[in-house]
């Protein structure tokens, strides 16, 4: 176990514009989402890291992801597992697929535009599925 002295812990009131997270601070990006977090989390009634289980856990049929537990204690890990007791609500799922959206940009967006999409397939770009 490494001592404090080798991993200072930054206090959480420090924040940077930077993104991601670099040399111990928290960008503003990431504390904004871990307040979106909490307030859908209260909205709902779990604690956030049981609505981010639960919510990975009904994306699977959308990402292939499998979420990864870090419980520090037996009750914590007890507490995480409700999740997969039942789903979340379509509402519920939208607000936390909007509030963690990527944005893909570049070349995504490029490519994606109507006006490259005619110049790459010409007529046949409005019969191709998006």
């Amino acid at each position: 176990m490494p001592s404090d002295d080798l991993c200072p812990v930054t206090p959480p009131t420090e924040v940077v514009t930077a993104e991601p997270l670099r040399y111990g601070r928290v960008g503003e990006r990431s504390l904004d989402r871990g307040a979106q977090m909490r307030e859908l989390a209260g909205r709902v009634g779990l604690p956030p890291a049981r609505l981010a289980v639960a919510w990975m856990l009904a994306g699977r049929a959308r990402w292939p992801v499998i979420p990864v537990l870090g419980a520090r204690s037996v009750a914590q890990l007890e507490d995480t597992l409700v999740a997969l007791d039942g789903p979340l609500g379509a509402d519920d799922l939208a607000a936390l697929d909007q509030a963690f959206a990527i944005a893909l940009g570049f070349p995504h967006d490029f490519l994606d535009s109507d006006d490259v999409r005619d110049l790459i397939h010409g007529d046949l770009a409005t019969l191709l599925d998006r």
